[in-house]
């Protein structure tokens, strides 16, 4: 009896925690891509595209969100700030992926550079994330750095 209570207790409690896994399916990020270009004068963009998906998707029709980070290390390879786009796609399987929403987030990691504009929005299959970074010296301005960040999705909601 004692063994026949145990195996319909385990049994409760594994079909409990199976329901409610499927009840809500967990999303995950993984990053798609990440290249890292060196510039003449020392400092490296790092380009990555992370894809926010749930773990399956079986529907023909679905939402597909997404981020494309830039990132401005110095020649030490220190971080000195990011720029994240952020996107959100429909996506009609096959056929057509559309953009609906775009927002940025941005990291200042080194405190002589300071953001002065950013913006984005959203263009067809498109989001697009647009910045730019000055780095100051006692209140003077020694140089600028621009960013474009553009995140597509296609037909199939592959994120580039």
């Amino acid at each position: 009896m004692k063994k026949f209570i145990l195996f319909f207790s385990i049994l409760f409690v594994f079909c409990s925690l199976s329901g409610s896994a499927l009840a809500s399916p967990p999303t995950t990020e993984f990053v798609v891509s990440e290249t890292t270009e060196f510039l003449s004068d020392g400092f490296s963009i790092t380009i990555t595209v992370i894809d926010n998906m749930p773990i399956s998707t079986y529907a023909s029709n679905f939402t597909k969100s997404g981020s494309k980070e830039y990132t401005l290390r110095n020649s030490s390879g220190d971080i000195l700030w990011q720029f994240k786009l952020n996107a959100i796609f429909d996506v009609n399987s096959g056929v057509n992926a559309t953009c609906k929403s775009t927002n940025y987030s941005i990291n200042i990691v080194n405190s002589s550079w300071k953001n002065s504009a950013a913006s984005s929005y959203a263009s067809g299959n498109q989001g697009i994330g647009n910045a730019t970074f000055v780095r100051k010296v006692l209140g003077i301005t020694l140089e600028s750095r621009d960013c474009q960040v553009i995140l597509s999705c296609d037909k199939n909601g592959n994120l580039s």
